[in-house]
């Protein structure tokens, strides 16, 4: 499972309860360019995080098993403000909750779920 970098439009907690969630956070250094990466992190079984509200990052689940997390969000999810990277052309683009479930169904079905 990998969702491309993305922002949540509000500050947010994640809380892995079984497996690994791995993340690559991102920046820009002018409003409105491009986004560089800036570091790595993973969160493993038992182990919370609070991201704040201009935080963009994308994330993985580097193992071949489930990875079982909680994400709490200040807003609505499914936010019109919410933003993403296209993954082919990493253009930014308003965050499309239908081409998300569509990855998140694949990744089941590609673990045999």
């Amino acid at each position: 499972m990998h969702d491309p970098p993305h922002d949540h439009g509000c500050w947010a907690a994640i809380g892995v309860y079984a497996g690994e969630e791995a993340s690559v956070a991102y920046e820009r250094s002018v409003v409105g360019g491009p986004i560089e990466a800036t570091g790595r992190h993973s969160l493993t079984a038992g182990e919370v995080t609070v991201l704040d509200a201009d935080v963009i990052h994308a994330v993985t689940n580097p193992l071949s098993s489930w990875t079982g997390a909680i994400h709490v969000y200040a807003v609505d999810f499914l936010s019109p403000t919410r933003r993403e990277r296209d993954p082919s052309a990493w253009e930014e683009r308003a965050w499309d909750a239908g081409a998300s479930l569509e990855r998140y169904a694949a990744a089941v079905a590609a673990a045999g779920g």
